[in-house]
Formats: structure tokens, C-alpha cells, sequence
């Protein structure tokens, strides 16, 4: 789902002009970066900020250099000339959450450096964490057997696909229904082997798949 946007923002408290400051964003796994969504407040909301490093955008003495992945493999990072006392502003970009992101919560943490005045760097300095909640999502695809002719009173087998495309580990239930095939018709229900029984994993009666992960697939056999 998204994009979703993540501002950075920043304020001078202090009674110096802070050069270099430079804001950090590693992006967590289960984010994607959306390329060319970084935005600046000093420049404003209709100026996307270019990707690569090396560029400055704003007028001088106000610039950026912002680059997504070109100082650090996955990390939006930020460097402003500089932040007068009481100045505030804010940096903005874009992600998506990873089709494949198991459910849970993905903690994003910024961090920040900057020259206080002296000429030398601060340490890098951690800001706030903020949670990102991916919700339980539920989903399967079954993919059947096509065989074109049996024999009256013969066995056929058809192996059927059944993939998780939800994004959490989840158990399937199996059943049959007749309405095609001839009365007199039975069916069984075989794990991938074609032999062994489906069993009922769960206790609720069903035979079922057992436990898949996401994109797990498991082949029922229907004889």
C-alpha cells in the first residue's frame, strides 16, 4: 500500500547558526523508497529533490544536498547549509510498504548531525522512532489439473496448487463438492505424495494444507 510520506523536521534552538546539519534515514525493511518523492520546505512542496548525491538545489546560502542510496545503500540523508537560530523546516519523502512485509510493526529512527559553530561536527545524534503497523491481510490462489478423458469406473488424480498471498502464515481448509462429475463419483483428499491421507491440522474437522507461510505453496491431490 501507499505512498505513505515521512517528514523530517528540524528546528534551531540554539543561539548559533548550525551549518552542515544533516538529517539520516535509513529505510527499514518493508518500506520502498519512492524515487523522486523528496521534497525541501525552503524550496518548496513543487520542487522535487533530485536522488543523487552532489547536487545542491536552493539559493545560496540556503542549499541542500539530498540523495537517496548514493552516501549510504538505503538511506535518504539530508545535508542543509545551514539553520539560523529559531529556524525551523522540514524534509519530505515518500515510500511504499513491500508487497512481500509480513504483518507487524516496522520501526522507522532518524538521525542528525551538525556544525554547532566550531567547526567540528556533533556526534550523530538519534532523533524519535515513529511505528508503522502492516496489517494482517488474508488471501489464497489455487491452481487446478486439467486431464482431458478417464475411463468409466477408472482412478484419476488432479494436484492442485494452493498458494498463501496473504501476507501472514495462515492454514486452508479443503473440501469437495461434486457438480460435475458423474453420480457415483467419490472423491479423496491426498498430501503431495498422492498417497498419504490430507489430515486435520487445526481440529476443526476439515482436512486442511498445515501451516503456510506467504507465497508458500502446497500441492493437494484430489483422487
Amino acid at each position: 500500500s501507499g505512498p505513505y510520506t515521512i517528514t523530517l523536521s528540524y528546528v534551531n534552538v540554539g543561539n548559533n547558526t548550525a551549518t552542515n546539519v544533516q538529517l539520516r534515514d535509513l529505510i527499514p525493511a518493508g518500506m520502498v523508497y519512492v524515487t523522486n518523492s523528496g521534497r525541501w520546505s525552503v524550496t518548496g512542496s513543487g520542487v522535487p529533490l533530485t536522488d543523487l548525491s552532489g547536487d545542491l538545489q536552493g539559493t545560496a546560502p540556503d542549499t541542500i544536498s539530498y540523495d537517496f542510496g548514493s552516501t549510504v545503500a538505503g538511506r535518504v540523508t539530508a545535508n542543509i547549509s545551514r539553520a539560523q537560530p529559531g529556524q525551523s523546516g522540514t524534509v519530505t519523502f515518500e515510500v511504499t510498504i513491500d508487497a512481500n512485509a509480513s504483518a507487524g510493526t516496522i520501526n522507522n529512527t532518524v538521525t542528525y548531525l551538525y556544525d554547532p559553530g566550531t567547526g567540528t561536527p556533533t556526534p550523530e545524534i538519534t532523533g524519535n522512532t515513529v511505528s508503522f503497523e502492516v496489517v494482517t491481510t488474508t488471501g489464497v490462489t489455487m491452481t487446478g489439473q486439467t486431464i482431458p478423458n478417464a475411463p468409466q469406473g477408472g482412478e484419476v488424480a488432479f494436484t492442485n496448487i494452493v498458494r498463501n498471498t496473504g501476507n501472514n502464515t495462515d492454514t486452508f481448509d479443503i473440501t469437495v463438492t461434486n457438480i460435475s462429475f458423474p453420480l457415483g463419483t467419490t472423491f479423496a483428499l491426498y498430501q503431495p505424495d498422492g498417497n498419504t491421507p490430507l489430515v486435520d491440522s487445526t481440529g476443526n474437522g476439515i482436512p486442511d494444507t498445515g501451516p503456510l507461510t506467504t507465497n508458500q505453496t502446497y500441492n493437494v491431490v484430489i483422487r
